[in-house]
């Protein structure tokens, strides 16, 4: 049995598929062949992951998130300082949209109900902050994503999923945790957690964002042995976002599936060909 992959995965380049490639992508669903082959604005791309997702859910959406976002900004200007404003954006959010903590809960799904993980909640904070002007950097390792946010009288550190101790200022106590984000590198929670080889501590830009929502979504997909589900969605996600860690997990899915007995020989040789041929393309595709 393979061991199921069990973290939160978290990180502008305008990208698309060319036209003979494209002709080779499975969408979900209408809204995300629209914005998926268009120069379409972030929150729009972030939604399309989500195969629940439609053009009037997107429409309904959108004007929740200017509201709340109007709300916020008439405030800004009232703070003594941009991290006591922060702080704020913090908790009001917590408040607003991110009630539950369930694993690869898409942003679509987080806006839907209120379930939320790591990605969905960090891709909403650093959306806020895009708007509202607010400087910060997000950050990708194995098994986690934060944001830190950059002010003229200091930092801040964010985690999304803890609503109560999530907003740290503290010089000392930001330097703790990301000495405890470096370890979980390393270590895994349990014996049927794959643990992956590579240690990454990268810096991540808006867009990536897109492409760890389908990389999440491709590995559920593997959890739950859909192995052609999790190809098309990992094709998708190397269009927005690349690493060694998405490499390994490309790896990962292949030799699964070649070591899987119940497979049909043909499921399998078509299986293995996709992801030959979506590995050689992975660096092509990504950049364009």
């Amino acid at each position: 049995m393979a061991k199921k992959l069990f973290f939160c995965l978290f990180f502008i380049v305008s990208v698309g598929l060319s036209a003979q490639n494209t002709k080779e992508v499975a969408y979900h669903s209408e809204f995300e062949r629209a914005v998926f082959l268009s120069d379409s604005d972030i929150f729009s791309s972030l939604l399309m992951a989500d195969p629940m997702v439609s053009i009037e859910e997107k429409e309904d959406f959108s004007e929740k998130m200017e509201d709340f976002i109007g709300q916020l900004s008439a405030k800004q200007g009232k703070y003594r300082s941009q991290l006591d404003f922060v702080s704020t954006v913090f908790y009001k959010t917590h408040r607003k949209f991110l009630k539950r903590y369930r694993q690869f809960t898409p942003f679509g799904k987080m806006l839907r109900t209120g379930n939320y993980d790591c990605l969905s909640a960090t891709s909403l904070y650093a959306l806020l902050f895009e708007r509202l002007g607010i400087g910060y950097e997000i950050v990708e390792t194995n098994y986690h994503i934060y944001i830190t946010v950059v002010t003229p009288k200091g930092n801040a550190l964010i985690e999304s999923t803890d609503a109560i101790y999530g907003y740290v200022t503290n010089p000392k106590e930001i330097e703790e945790r990301l000495k405890e984000f470096e370890a979980r590198n390393s270590t895994v929670s349990s014996e049927d957690q794959y643990a992956f080889e590579t240690h990454i501590n990268d810096r991540v830009s808006q867009s990536g964002l897109i492409g760890l929502q389908y990389y999440n979504a491709s590995v559920n997909a593997y959890n739950n042995t859909e192995f052609g589900e999790a190809i098309d969605l990992l094709q998708k996600a190397f269009v927005f976002r690349n690493n060694t860690r998405m490499d390994e997990f490309g790896m990962l899915l292949t030799q699964t599936i070649l070591d899987d007995p119940t497979l049909a020989a043909e499921s399998k040789s078509d299986y293995i060909n996709k992801l030959a041929g979506l590995l050689d393309l992975k660096i092509t595709l990504a950049s364009r």
